[in-house]
């Protein structure tokens, strides 16, 4: 697997500046940009759950590893490891709205009836009900993050 990526992912939880800036510009204008106060929420995240990426890649040879990062009444997030030529679905969830992220590798997305090639960092909306299939697009390891919401029903998970 691509080491860049695993550091990357590793070390966003130490150097993430959560909260603390308000946005860089407003259209064109960079005078408009100011920094957001700090509020008590953002010097503490004390009652926020957080999780290293790196410790939920796995990879097998017997199919795609799927490993439940997060799960909430209103979220659900899934890091998916694919081996060489391995590929899910499709599948599809009548209520949940789904985001894919590519972490690491190169991956093909199927979806909406199109075909889109993703590198690292790229990042896919899938619409609830939408069917997606997705798949290792090159020899090297893939690393794709889902996250739902509402969670997807049981049924939607498996393909």
């Amino acid at each position: 697997m691509n080491r860049s990526a695993t550091t990357s992912v590793g070390e966003a939880e130490e150097t993430s500046n959560v909260g603390t800036c308000g946005l860089l510009s407003l259209g064109r204008d960079k005078s408009l940009a100011k920094p957001l106060p700090p509020s008590p929420r953002a010097r503490s995240l004390a009652g926020v759950e957080h999780r290293n990426l790196t410790k939920f890649v796995t990879f097998s040879r017997d199919g795609v590893r799927r490993e439940t990062v997060f799960e909430t009444d209103h979220l659900w997030s899934q890091v998916l490891c694919f081996e060489r030529n391995q590929s899910v679905g499709p599948i599809a969830d009548p209520q949940a709205d789904a985001l894919f992220t590519v972490v690491a590798g190169e991956a093909i997305f199927l979806a909406d009836g199109k075909r889109r090639r993703l590198k690292q960092w790229s990042t896919v909306l899938v619409p609830a009900g939408e069917k997606v299939s997705v798949s290792n697009a090159s020899a090297d390891p893939l690393v794709v993050l889902v996250v739902a919401a509402p969670p997807p029903a049981a049924r939607a998970l498996s393909g």
